[in-house]
């Protein structure tokens, strides 16, 4: 299902930006084309090897984006990658399932984001 956000970066908000939200994803995944699209030179980030079920190998770089969900805001870790030949964006578990209970309404295209009292983002006004 597809999830229409804002992303903060660099003091601005990128409203609309679609990602998937993908529960069998690990980490959020974005491609290139994303990173251009709100000037982040996304190699600057943390560099890692991520390996897959099938063994091979792909390089991405962790880069610390503002997300906003509803009326909440939460610092995540997104991975960029060129080499993973991505034409969308993902949403996975370790960004946004830590800090929500989600829950996929297929029937009606339904995604709900509901927040843990824990919550470690700020309320938006």
């Amino acid at each position: 299902m597809i999830f229409f956000g804002e992303f903060f970066y660099n003091t601005e908000w990128f409203p609309n930006i679609t990602a998937m939200v993908d529960s069998g994803a690990v980490y959020s995944t974005f491609g290139p084309e994303t990173a251009k699209h709100i000037g982040l030179n996304y190699k600057s980030g943390k560099e890692m090897k991520f390996k897959f079920g099938d063994g091979t190998e792909r390089n991405g770089y962790f880069n610390e984006l503002l997300v906003q969900i509803g009326k909440y805001s939460i610092t995540t870790s997104v991975v960029f990658s060129d080499e993973l030949g991505l034409s969308y964006n993902l949403l996975g578990r370790e960004s946004v399932f830590k800090h929500f209970k989600v829950c996929f309404d297929e029937k009606n295209d339904i995604i709900t984001f509901e927040p843990f009292s824990n919550l470690n983002g700020r309320t938006l006004p």
